[in-house]
């Protein structure tokens, strides 16, 4: 058997991750993005429905990847949480009153994104190159 070949029935644990992280912005977005921010604070619905959103997003991403577990659908979620990430990263520079939220949701897509095997990107050691 190749060491690049990939088991077939084994999911990696980033889908559980995944999927209870979307389940949570769906049900419960306060919970997941903490409260409201301060002034200028915007429309509280509105921010439950983006939180949403963003759950559909991840539960969708996630029921993608266990359908789909492939090499390719691995390296775009990771480049969608990264894409994620970075923009939360800016909305947090730029708008004071979303940071707390924008951190959290950016630390949770930074995390999605290190936890999501990608073959062939890992480490060599002296030990493990072939000659």
């Amino acid at each position: 058997m190749s060491d690049r070949a990939e088991p077939r029935t084994r999911r990696p644990p980033v889908l559980i991750a995944q999927l209870a992280w979307g389940g949570l912005l769906l049900a419960r977005p306060e919970a997941a993005l903490g409260p409201p921010p301060s002034d200028p604070a915007p429309d509280p619905q509105a921010l439950r429905l983006g939180a949403r959103v963003l759950g559909i997003r991840h539960v969708t991403q996630g029921l993608a990847l266990a359908g789909w577990p492939g090499r390719r659908s691995r390296r775009i979620s990771v480049l969608t949480d990264l894409a994620h990430a970075s923009s939360m990263g800016l909305l947090a520079a730029a708008r004071p009153a979303y940071r707390p939220a924008a951190l959290r949701s950016l630390t949770a897509s930074a995390l999605l994104a290190l936890l999501t095997p990608l073959p062939g990107l890992a480490i060599e050691t002296a030990g493990s190159r072939k000659r």
